[in-house]
């Protein structure tokens, strides 16, 4: 429908003649809209009507206009009045004429209307724009549905911002771990429709009964139906396709851990049937199978790691594990086992540790620090070029790594100590001469006695560490095996070391080689080499 146009009578008169103006009252709007201010109310009227709303019904009379709309749903039902006189003669017999006329069912909001109609100042509220009466809106049908109470794996990312309101596109978020027995859903019942009325009393169909939805019971989940609670029976991620909820506990990758996959952190076991890429990361509650190679990237598991391929570690790569890691090679990276390693091939300038036994009997190990608190079985050690290649025997690796944390702390604390030694001693040589030339007392004693009980500080903390670090080494192991035998070959580079003892290899030693820490008659400790 057209706007009116607000300067031109006519089409006010058009309006509302095509909402149902009858004749005489045409004639009556037609000469009060001869003044100024009851064509800018119509005007107004006209404007208050919301988006959507169409015209019921139009009346003038001698002292006001009435006019009825409807909402698109035909559930609400406005009434507009202009007033054209301070006091409005027979208001309410016009109103419920005009209602009554369009068959409407008033309620009891329109006999608040009615009551409010009476204590209003038409002197002041000239135009009155509100809710008339109202139907009752029906309540469609529902089918029953499943409320998740946890993230059920969509694949589809939900990326997030951090502290740096950064987005880290490698945390995609897939999915929310389960652990036994947590709620993961619940069942909220169908629920049939209620048929409403509109305003004018005709029913409003609520459409078919809520349909039952059909819900598969899968592997891991146990549906109680007494209450429509379905939990999981294990740790793992929930699962839910055509109306089936499973549990898995496998979080099984086909293909390469990259953007489209994400960082992971499962709390059970995970399978990777590709690579994992550089700077990713998988975490495990359990234990963790890759089928290529790992680049770059941090693996952590409570349970073993096995590598069909092997670490390409840039580096950068790390992997831990509370249990044993299973390898075909290790280059350039840092590995830590709470029980054994194996390695099939070759170990290039790496970091191992392990808590148990290394068994690497058909693979050569070049450079890097090999540390390991049980026995060890090696192919080759070093190589013909003399790299450097470190084995600890019968030595903790946690144990190891903290002595060189302390090893770098105490070459701080001398560095900080010396300083501060250098500058006292430079105050104080100052102080004296400046004392000598113009015989007087020192300024500024505080600051230089703050210096040095600075000094004094750090001096303790020197001392303490250094007993820290004393003790360290002096810890026994019951699980100690501090012997190593070599299959093949020991190159001139490599060094072995037991308990503060070294023994750096001067020339090549053709295996079978066994190099152990043995305690001789004096008590003390060595390095003994056979070649048998």
């Amino acid at each position: 429908m057209t706007s009116p146009d607000a300067d031109n009578p006519k089409e006010l008169l058009a309006w509302a003649e095509n909402i149902g103006l009858s004749e005489q009252s045409q004639a009556v709007l037609g000469k009060k809209l001869e003044s100024l201010k009851v064509h800018s109310q119509l005007v107004a009227a006209r404007i208050s009507m919301a988006e959507g709303e169409r015209g019921l019904a139009i009346e003038s009379y001698s002292t006001h206009l009435l006019l009825l709309t409807l909402d698109e749903d035909r559930i609400r039902c406005y009434l507009t009045i202009v007033a054209f006189d301070d006091q409005l003669r027979d208001l309410q017999t016009s109103l419920k004429g005009l209602a009554s006329s369009r068959k409407l069912k008033l309620d009891e909001v329109s006999e608040e209307v009615f009551k409010s109609l009476e204590a209003t100042d038409f002197s002041h509220s000239t135009l009155i724009h509100e809710m008339f009466c109202q139907g009752t809106p029906a309540i469609l049908s529902q089918p029953s549905r499943l409320d998740f109470k946890v993230k059920v794996f969509s694949g589809e990312a939900q990326y997030q911002e951090g502290e740096d309101e950064r987005v880290n596109f490698r945390e995609l978020n897939l999915f929310q771990n389960v652990v036994t027995d947590q709620l993961v859903a619940m069942l909220q019942p169908a629920r049939d429709g209620i048929a409403g009325r509109d305003v004018f009393g005709k029913l409003i169909p609520a459409g078919n009964k809520g349909k039952k939805l059909s819900i598969r019971t899968g592997t891991g989940i146990r549906f109680e139906e007494a209450d429509g609670y379905y939990f999981s029976e294990a740790s793992g991620m929930v699962r839910y396709e055509d109306n089936t909820l499973w549990l898995e506990t496998t979080y099984t990758v086909k293909g390469d851990v990259d953007l489209e996959v994400g960082n992971i952190n499962f709390v059970n076991q995970v399978l990777i049937q590709g690579e994992v890429l550089s700077d990713f990361s998988v975490q495990s509650g359990k234990g963790v199978e890759v089928e290529g190679n790992v680049s770059g990237a941090v693996i952590t598991a409570q349970d073993d790691i096995l590598l069909h391929g092997g670490i390409l570690g840039q580096g950068k790569g790390r992997i831990r594990t509370e249990k044993s890691l299973d390898a075909r090679f290790i280059n350039d990276a840092s590995v830590e086992a709470a029980l054994d390693i194996s390695i099939s091939k070759e170990a290039l300038n790496s970091r191992l540790g392990a808590l148990g036994k290394v068994q690497a009997k058909d693979a050569v190990i070049i450079g890097g620090k090999l540390v390991s608190l049980g026995a060890m079985r090696i192919g080759t050690l070093g190589s013909e070029m003399g790299i450097k290649t470190e084995v600890y025997l019968g030595e903790d690796f946690r144990n190891l790594n903290r002595t060189e944390q302390i090893r770098n702390t105490l070459s701080q604390l001398e560095q900080v100590v010396e300083h501060q030694k250098s500058e006292l001693e430079e105050k104080i040589t100052f102080w004296q001469m400046d004392r000598a030339k113009e015989n007087r007392e020192m300024e500024n004693l505080e600051p230089l006695l703050s210096r040095f009980e600075e000094f004094r500080d750090e001096l303790e903390r020197y001392r303490t560490t250094w007993q820290e670090f004393e003790l360290l080494n002096q810890e026994p192991s019951a699980h100690r095996s501090p012997i190593c035998w070599v299959e093949e070959t020991v190159f001139p580079g490599t060094v072995f070391h037991c308990s503060g003892e070294i023994y750096k290899v001067k020339k090549v030693l053709k295996g079978p080689v066994v190099i152990q820490g043995v305690i001789n008659v004096d008590g003390q400790l060595s390095i003994k080499v056979d070649q048998e």
